[in-house]
């Protein structure tokens, strides 16, 4: 519904996600991130949202993108890769947010350090 870029800037920023109005970078139209989530669920058929929240953002983005690659960086950027799960009911270390630099490249470039907790 008029959004002619791919490219999406949130403004203003707030730490809520809530009221939040989404601007293309040509800035020709904002819209709502529930107006945009529902766009694309009615092309789904799937039933319109009422509200949207981050929890909820998060879900929606991780049953649209599920085989391009992006749940872990959505999950880190959410705050919540390192939670409990299922399978691991206790919180991860904060570190492994990052991966370890290879042995190689340590060796290779003096400049590097390794990432904590590796």
């Amino acid at each position: 519904a008029g959004r002619s870029s791919g490219c999406f800037t949130k403004s203003p920023c707030t730490p809520s996600g809530r009221n939040t109005t989404v601007t293309p970078i040509d800035g020709t139209s904002t819209e709502t991130p529930l107006a945009i989530v529902n766009d694309i669920r009615s092309k789904r058929r799937a039933s319109a949202l009422t509200s949207i929240t981050l929890p909820v953002l998060l879900a929606e983005r991780g049953r649209e993108l599920y085989l391009e690659g992006h749940r872990r960086t959505d999950m880190i950027r959410f705050g919540v890769f390192n939670a409990p799960v299922q399978e691991r009911p206790n919180a991860s270390d904060g570190y492994k947010c990052v991966y370890p630099i290879p042995t190689n490249s340590l060796a290779s470039n003096p400049n590097l350090k390794q990432n904590f907790g590796y």
